[in-house]
């Protein structure tokens, strides 16, 4: 059996790279909620995770759906929307 450790590193190293400089069209989301990003001068992923859950869904063009998108994308990556 392989040891926690190795299936952590084994983890991290299938964990996809990427740069907070790469645009928000390279993320896995849907073309609506890219559409809206973009429409929101939300460029970078680093952009986007400047912006907080509550800031976005103050926009018009996104709504719950696409900020629980959102969210699992940032996630699967080990990062996060803003807390503020």
């Amino acid at each position: 059996f392989p040891s926690h450790d190795m299936l952590l590193i084994d983890a991290l190293e299938k964990r996809p790279r990427f740069s907070l400089n790469d645009p928000v069209h390279s993320l896995n989301l849907t073309q609506r909620t890219k559409n809206s990003l973009s429409n929101l001068g939300i460029e970078t992923i680093q952009d986007l995770t400047k912006r907080s859950q509550s800031s976005l869904l103050g926009e018009q063009f996104l709504g719950k759906k696409s900020i629980t998108e959102i969210k699992d994308v940032l996630g699967a990556l080990g990062l996060s929307l803003s807390q503020y």
